[in-house]
């Protein structure tokens, strides 16, 4: 539950309640398992060891993605790989996060190259999980990396695969679709396509004001700005 709650709150911008969280959820599991969790431990077919790294797995996962979202590459690279190494094969959700988060880390750091292998490898594990909501994250974070090379033609065909998917699968007036959109407008600017490039912008603030994703909401602030700029409009 302190998981959870930290997760809630991290999304909704509350870093100082997310960190309590997280702190509360590492006091009782460096504090060992005791009896009261058998049942649910059995039923994974873990170990009481196996359950607690598991839990304190998912813990480095949030850690590497809360320091992915200040651009701390250092915090985030070892908590990353604690995280992979703590997690079951199959908890692929939060190994995805984790691997998301590395990503992240080498993009922080100028090694676009590092950036790009590590994103395609966080979509691999993505696609296996089969969630849609993490595979769209997974996509556009390769997206931005690609923008970020130069290499526009490629981040402009993931956003309009991407944003197909999305409204496909009934998500496509969500926030992860505002941010879609907001990316795909940014690549147009810089395509020099300026009018395709501000209605999506526009349309993607409009979507991630509605979201409640924190990030996703500044990211396309950040892009809206920068198209504006292509434009001309000071």
């Amino acid at each position: 539950l302190c998981i959870y709650y930290a997760v809630w709150m991290f999304r909704r911008g509350s870093q100082d309640a997310a960190e309590q969280g997280l702190q509360a959820a590492e006091k009782v599991l460096n504090s060992g398992i005791d009896s009261t969790n058998v049942s649910s431990i059995k039923s994974r077919n873990l170990t009481p060891d196996a359950a607690r790294k598991r839990l304190l797995g998912i813990v480095a996962a949030m850690r590497a993605l809360t320091a992915s979202y200040r651009g701390d590459s250092a915090e985030i690279i070892p908590h990353a790989h604690r995280a992979l190494d703590y997690l079951p094969k199959d908890e692929l959700a939060w190994r995805s996060t984790a691997a998301i988060s590395l990503g992240d880390a080498h993009s922080y750091l100028g090694d676009m190259e590092a950036a790009y292998r590590a994103q395609l490898e966080a979509l691999d594990i993505c696609i296996a999980a089969g969630n849609l909501f993490v595979i769209l994250y997974a996509n556009l974070n390769l997206a931005i990396t690609l923008r970020q090379s130069g290499r526009l033609k490629q981040a402009q065909e993931i956003c309009q695969q991407q944003m197909h998917l999305a409204n496909e699968n009934g998500m496509g007036h969500t926030g992860v679709a505002g941010w879609i959109s907001s990316i795909w407008g940014e690549v147009q600017a810089e395509l020099n396509d300026l009018d395709v490039a501000i209605h999506q912008a526009k349309r993607g603030l409009e979507l991630t004001e509605h979201g409640g994703d924190v990030m996703m909401l500044g990211w396309s602030y950040l892009c809206l700005m920068r198209v504006l700029v292509s434009r001309g409009d000071v």
